[in-house]
């Protein structure tokens, strides 16, 4: 019981770096409790004189030795499928090729104990990542199939809902499949009934809502979202949006004034519905505005369809040295 206590011990503490869950160490505390309870077990058997008939004496070393054997394989198991868990968790794969053969190899050993937390690791990093791949297609239907199952296994989980709902986008950016679509609503919903307080979900499912031509019930959940904290900026500016769109310009104002007192970091995600709201600002000849907007599109980085619409404002309202320093940066990039 000491050598193998000792053995286990050693090969556990160089295979650390491999774990992050102490739900790992588990089955080597268990194998230790187990040695240590044989050992006990050994001395009272000896004690009794049971042990000295070596017809007893070799069942009890046969079941010690199956066992012990069937333990230590558990973790060599356990401590490979870690290897490629840690991989695919803390995306350390350095392109798609290398996180594909992580999650294969991962999904091959039994027993899978990271089967949820590896495909939810997978799923965020196929969807938070611009992967130009051949197979990407096969692995988000792949990874879809999975995430269905877990819904099934760990049905008050809100990961395999979100999680699927992601894949489900991302499936629609690559098929343009609308059914796709309404599988991303469903899982939202799904993941809303389970976490209710979730301002990201309603945001989500409001995007989704939009891709889908539901304007109505865009605005409501993105208003829900809002009402959950309102004093986060990013709600607001897509109800400001979203109003404008549906033609209901005062509360599209009200909400782009909240959204830019609070203070927004645009990002490029945000270019398509910062130049609409400039062309709306444009068209109703608010041009201090549309500008305001459009130097902020440009703070996200450059872009071409801003700097011209800035020179022509810049012109019209008599700025001649902002007209000419935008249409001197134009000539560079579009001679």
């Amino acid at each position: 019981a000491i050598t193998f206590s000792v053995l286990l011990t050693a090969y556990f503490i160089s295979s650390m770096f491999f774990f992050d869950s102490l739900i790992i160490f588990l089955p080597f505390i268990l194998v230790l409790v187990f040695l240590s309870t044989i050992s006990s077990w050994w001395d009272i058997a000896i004690k009794a004189n049971w042990l000295r008939k070596s017809e007893n004496y070799k069942v009890v070393l046969g079941v010690v030795f199956i066992l012990v054997a069937v333990g230590i394989f558990v973790n060599f198991q356990i401590a490979k499928a870690s290897f490629h868990y840690y991989k695919i968790k803390f995306d350390k794969n350095k392109d798609f090729n290398e996180l594909v053969y992580s999650y294969e190899k991962l999904s091959s050993i039994k027993p899978n104990i990271f089967e949820a937390e590896a495909n939810y690791s997978f799923a965020r990093i196929i969807t938070k990542n611009k992967i130009d791949n051949s197979d990407l297609k096969k692995y988000v239907k792949k990874s879809s199939e999975k995430l269905d199952e877990l819904k099934e296994k760990h049905p008050l989980d809100i990961r395999p809902y979100y999680y699927g709902a992601q894949v489900d986008l991302l499936n629609f950016n690559l098929s343009g499949d609308k059914e796709t679509l309404m599988s991303a609503k469903k899982s939202l919903q799904k993941a809303l009934e389970i976490a209710p307080n979730r301002q990201d979900l309603y945001m989500d499912l409001a995007q989704v809502e939009i891709s889908l031509d539901d304007y109505d019930s865009a605005i409501s959940n993105m208003g829900k979202a809002r009402d959950l904290n309102f004093n986060y900026s990013r709600p607001h500016f897509y109800l400001a949006v979203l109003y404008i769109a549906n033609d209901d310009n005062k509360n599209g104002e009200a909400e782009y004034e909240v959204a830019k007192k609070l203070g927004i970091q645009y990002t490029q995600n945000d270019i398509s519905n910062l130049l609409f709201l400039a062309d709306y600002f444009i068209s109703g000849k608010n041009n201090n505005e549309a500008i305001y907007i459009l130097e902020n599109v440009l703070i996200s980085g450059e872009n071409i369809r801003a700097r011209k619409k800035l020179a022509a404002l810049y012109a019209e309202t008599g700025d001649k040295d902002n007209a000419i320093r935008h249409a001197g940066v134009i000539m560079l990039i579009d001679p």
